[in-house]
């Protein structure tokens, strides 16, 4: 993962009433999302600091069941992607909570199993689009990022939960 990217301000924000408890972070390796996440209150949090991590299923299935959350920005993440969704949903009680560009639902031969195995619960598109780069000369990025919540098949409930994340960049409300 490179330097040249950045857990943008506030981004974890729209999603962090749909998560409680202990949270894996397989991929905070500058530990910004850390952060956010024990500004919610959530303190019981276990961070990688080895990208080779990702790939390795033993360091996987040591979490397996110590943990009710993985917790992930696996936007630009490509081959990680894959064992972020797939064993992270083994590994946590509850399931998974990724950024990821809005086209992540496109069923792609890549993501075929993950979505027919996995149950969507909670869907949060956001407005305006995050800016990932740490050298801040774009202020926004060229795609529509989404908050996936995805939980293991029968966990969920009948119907899928999809909304909007306007101005999500705005600490508090606005109205009088």
């Amino acid at each position: 993962m490179s330097s040249f990217y950045q857990v943008p301000k506030l981004i974890f924000d729209p999603v962090a009433e749909s998560i409680s408890g202990s949270v894996l972070l397989p991929a905070d390796f500058s530990g910004g999302l850390r952060k956010q996440l024990e500004g919610h209150g959530i303190n019981e949090i276990v961070s990688n600091n080895d990208e080779e991590n990702l790939l390795d299923l033993g360091w996987w299935k040591q979490h397996k069941d110590n943990v009710d959350w993985v917790v992930c920005i696996t936007q630009g993440m490509k081959e990680y992607t894959k064992y972020v969704t797939e064993c992270g949903l083994q590994v946590a009680k509850k399931g998974v909570c990724i950024l990821d560009r809005l086209t992540f639902l496109e069923p792609v031969k890549s993501r075929e199993e993950f979505l027919m195995n996995s149950s969507l619960i909670e869907m949060k598109i956001l407005s305006p689009r995050p800016s990932f780069r740490a050298d801040q000369t774009h202020l926004k990025d060229v795609v529509t990022s989404a908050w996936f919540i995805f939980q293991k098949p029968g966990a969920a409930p009948v119907s899928t939960k999809i909304s909007f994340a306007l101005s999500w960049q705005r600490p508090g409300d606005l109205r009088l």
